[in-house]
């Protein structure tokens, strides 16, 4: 917070700056404590990383580019999603540890290095993972930040558009690879 005053008291405007935070509560937290800094300081953006790549992901370019829409699958489709896994013929047990071990990869930017699955049964379910995901159209949490980042490093105009003079982070050690890697790639000036 007090950062965010510092910079509005050197002539940053509110819509300058943004405060990512690692949680909705910590956002709600750090909102209720800008709004204690006065009004200029309570219009200041307090957002999680994982709404603002959803943000992102509503511009039509960044849609086009990912190829999925700005929005997270449903508990419902969730399930039909395992199913679809599911065929993939993998044990039951082996298939709930190989997802998690999926999920932390594209959270961590691993599934951006070409040798990250080592197992042809690892290649199967990812492969049946991500075509799953793209018949659907939306997205799963871990792969978020991930898609974003990938298509605002890929089109550099098309990052220019969401460059944020401003940005702050609190427990930047909390976010995932891919959320730390998307506010380094938006940070403007500072």
């Amino acid at each position: 917070v007090n950062c965010v005053s510092a910079l509005l008291a050197d002539g940053a405007e509110p819509g300058d700056i943004v405060v990512f935070c690692a949680s909705p509560d910590a956002v709600q937290s750090m909102r209720g404590m800008l709004h204690a800094k006065g009004e200029q300081a309570g219009r200041v953006c307090a957002i999680t990383p994982r709404e603002f790549a959803l943000r992102l992901l509503e511009n039509e370019r960044v849609s086009a580019n990912v190829g999925r829409k700005a929005r997270l699958l449903a508990p419902f489709e969730f399930d039909f999603l395992l199913e679809d896994v599911k065929v993939t013929g993998v044990n039951p047990k082996r298939l709930r540890e190989m997802l998690k071990f999926l999920y932390k990869g594209m959270s961590q930017l691993s599934d951006w290095e070409s040798d990250w699955l080592v197992t042809t049964e690892e290649e199967m379910v990812f492969s049946a993972l991500k075509e799953s995901l793209g018949f659907t159209g939306g997205v799963i949490e871990p792969e978020l930040s991930n898609l974003v980042t990938r298509c605002l490093r890929e089109d550099s105009r098309l990052c220019d558009q969401f460059v944020i003079p401003h940005v702050l982070v609190d427990d930047y050690q909390l976010l995932s690879r891919a959320s730390q890697a998307l506010v380094n790639l938006i940070a403007g000036q500072s």
